[in-house]
């Protein structure tokens, strides 16, 4: 019911297998704190901005989310998920405009 940001990462596994690496960032009312969560892995036919916001917003519908208290957007720069007109992050605030992006820099970190 609070707010949450998304985090994903597109890297091709040892078979050249594109996955889409999902995670969830949120403040955990019980602790006081925040906290970010690995949600799964989707394998996805194509690599286009289309594709991959569709699973995002695909597995946030499955995980019960609320898209509206969408807050944020972390992604890799590459332009396909952070172009501005019809990147990954473009296409989610066009359904949830609050929901902000960033440039993950440390997402290779979180992910692995």
């Amino acid at each position: 019911s609070g707010l949450y940001s998304v985090l994903a990462d597109e890297p091709a596994d040892i078979s050249g297998m594109e996955q889409l690496k999902l995670g969830l960032r949120f403040v955990d009312m019980k602790i006081k704190t925040a906290r970010g969560e690995f949600v799964g892995m989707v394998s996805l036919e194509e690599m286009n901005a289309e594709a991959i916001s569709n699973a995002i917003l695909q597995v946030l519908e499955e995980l019960g989310l609320n898209l509206k208290t969408l807050a944020g957007q972390g992604y890799d720069g590459c332009s396909s998920m952070s172009g501005c007109i019809s990147g990954v992050q473009a296409r989610i605030r066009k359904q949830q405009l609050p929901a902000l992006y960033f440039h993950w820099a440390s997402h290779h970190l979180d992910l692995v």
